[in-house]
Formats: structure tokens, C-alpha cells, sequence
């Protein structure tokens, strides 16, 4: 009698295992985690940082390098990737599996603090950003002006900044939306040097005043657009004149 033979005479023990495997399989089900987007990637945090004004050379040599080298000396990375373009340095920190995407971020921004200080002075603060399967867009638009509009891609990308993103955010069950692409009007401040040494300012000043005045501006239209959501009549509100007396727009 062979194997097979003493096992279909034992039909009870078949009962027995085909009870078991069923009772496995219900409790196997009820308690495997379910997730919507399951992460089957690497942990990766994308940390960009932004200088306005410089050439990809220096945003390589000057930001790019020194992240890379802060970053790379945190426990659990795997390796480390950058891509350095004009204005932008874009660095991808790749962790081991089994390392919380949540923890590995922490840990990336206890690193950017102890490096920062060594960034150039006219580089905005990093930001980080968590690569994950479930953080991709569920719709992506594409915007362009109309043709007989006469609107510029500045006037498209300020429209979808101050406009469309506003309405898109007040929908049910959106998180965030992103703009990005097209045109961002910039000034252009060209000083003179012998003006200033003749009323004795430095560079730094004008900086800061001329950053002061933004911020300020920045103030004042969001006030008037708020009284604007809320009057038919649009006034200009009290304590809004951010210029000093004798001054004019």
C-alpha cells in the first residue's frame, strides 16, 4: 500500500486538513492589511531647493554638493541621486526597505538643519517631499490662453495660482493642488554705486528694504481681495498704505 493509498483511507484526516486550511484562510483575510495604494517602492524623500538668479554650475557646486554629502552620512540610505539646473537643485534620497517613510523624513530634515547654514545667502530654505505611490496627481490640467484673449503665460500661471487653485481646493475631498510651469514676472533692480555710497546705503539694505515693501504689498492685496469677497464696493481698507509718508504708488 503506497502513500496515497493510506492517506484516502484515513478520510478523517482529510476532513481535519481541509477544516484547517479554510480556517487559515478566513483568518488570513480579516486580518491582512488593505491599503488602496500599497507602497511596493523604496522610502525616497526629494528635498528642493531653490536659487533664484544662479547658473546650474553654481547651484551644483554651491547647494547640490553639500546636500548630497549631508545626506548621504543618515542611516539606512541607500544611495543618493541630484539633478542641478538653473535656479533649482532637486536631490532624491533613496532609503533601504523597512525604513517608515515618515521617520526616514525626520531624519532627512534634522540633516538639512545642520547644512543650511552653509548654503549660499540668496538660496531659499529646502523643502522636502515624500515619494510615495498614493502621492501621485489624480488629474493634471493643462492650461493655455485662449487665442484672441491677448493674456500672456504670466497671466495664464497668475490665474491658476489666484483663481483656479483657490475653486479647485473648496471641492470635497481635494488635499492640495500644485502650479507649476510657464512664466513668473520678475523685477529686475540694477543699482548704482555712486548713488548709493552718496546717500550711504549698502547693497544689503536696499535688499532688505526692497524685501520689506513685498512682503508688505503682499499684505495689502490680500486684504483687498478679501474685502472684494465680501463688498460690492471696493474701498481701500485702513491700515493698508504700507509706504511711508510723502511716498506714492
Amino acid at each position: 500500500m503506497n502513500f496515497m493509498q493510506r492517506l484516502l483511507g484515513r478520510s478523517h484526516a482529510i476532513v481535519a486538513l481541509a477544516v484547517l486550511i479554510v480556517v487559515a484562510g478566513i483568518a488570513a483575510y480579516f486580518s491582512m492589511p488593505m491599503n488602496l495604494f500599497p507602497d511596493t517602492n523604496r522610502p525616497m524623500i526629494s528635498v528642493i531647493t531653490q536659487w533664484p538668479g544662479a547658473e546650474a554650475s553654481d547651484v551644483e557646486q554651491d547647494i547640490t554638493h553639500p546636500l548630497e554629502t549631508q545626506l548621504s552620512s543618515i542611516d539606512g540610505v541607500r544611495r543618493v541621486t541630484s539633478v542641478s539646473r538653473d535656479q533649482v537643485s532637486a536631490v532624491t534620497v533613496e532609503f533601504e526597505y523597512g525604513n517608515d517613510i515618515n521617520i526616514a523624513a525626520t531624519k532627512v530634515l534634522t540633516e538639512l538643519k545642520r547644512v543650511e547654514s552653509r548654503l549660499p545667502a540668496g538660496a531659499r530654505s529646502p523643502v522636502i517631499f515624500r515619494i510615495t505611490n498614493a502621492a501621485q496627481p489624480v488629474t493634471v490640467l493643462a492650461l493655455n490662453a485662449a487665442k484672441d484673449s491677448g493674456l500672456s503665460l504670466s497671466d495664464v500661471r497668475r490665474i491658476a495660482e489666484n483663481q483656479l487653485r483657490d475653486r479647485l481646493l473648496r471641492i470635497p475631498g481635494v488635499a492640495e493642488v500644485e502650479v507649476f510651469g510657464a512664466h513668473q514676472r520678475q523685477a529686475q533692480v540694477n543699482l548704482n554705486r555712486s548713488a548709493l555710497a552718496a546717500h550711504h546705503l549698502t547693497v544689503a539694505a536696499v535688499a532688505t528694504a526692497l524685501a520689506a515693501s513685498v512682503s508688505c504689498m503682499s499684505r495689502t492685496l490680500a486684504r483687498m481681495v478679501w474685502v472684494r469677497s465680501t463688498s460690492t464696493s471696493m474701498s481701500s481698507p485702513a491700515g493698508t498704505h504700507c509706504l511711508s509718508s510723502g511716498s506714492s504708488l
